[in-house]
């Protein structure tokens, strides 16, 4: 019998060359009829540190090579290209469900705007 409880988490970040910051993240809990949606979007900009939530609706599309974050509330928006091949791992199990860690752009070359800023940050090369 499948669980009744879901957590899916999505966590996007890009740093660019002088060192600004976005880190994106986004959750879906589900339980029995409970659905609930979260956004958070952190930026730093030089010494300017802001952070913003929302539990309003949101788009985020993935394929194989490409994951599309929209926010509305939050004004974000990000585009995240795939630079290296996914990882996952199952990271605990038990009889009741697991924890799966799935790495679906380990690197990336990213474009994300928030408010009026945008952020881009091409992959580095491997080393």
């Amino acid at each position: 019998m499948p669980s009744e409880f879901s957590l899916v988490k999505w966590y996007m970040d890009c740093v660019t060359g002088p060192g600004d910051a976005v880190i994106v993240y986004c959750a879906d809990l589900r339980w029995r009829a409970i659905h609930i949606t979260y956004s958070s979007v952190l930026s730093v900009v030089g010494d300017v540190v802001e952070s913003h939530t929302s539990m309003s609706r949101r788009q985020l599309l993935s394929s194989s090579n490409e994951i599309q974050v929209e926010l509305p509330k939050l004004n974000v928006t990000g585009r995240w290209m795939a630079e290296a091949a996914p990882v996952q791992r199952t990271v605990y199990e038990n009889a009741s469900g697991a924890v799966v860690w799935n790495c679906l752009q380990p690197r990336s070359s990213v474009s994300v705007r928030v408010g009026e800023r945008e952020s881009v940050a091409r992959a580095m090369p491997n080393v």
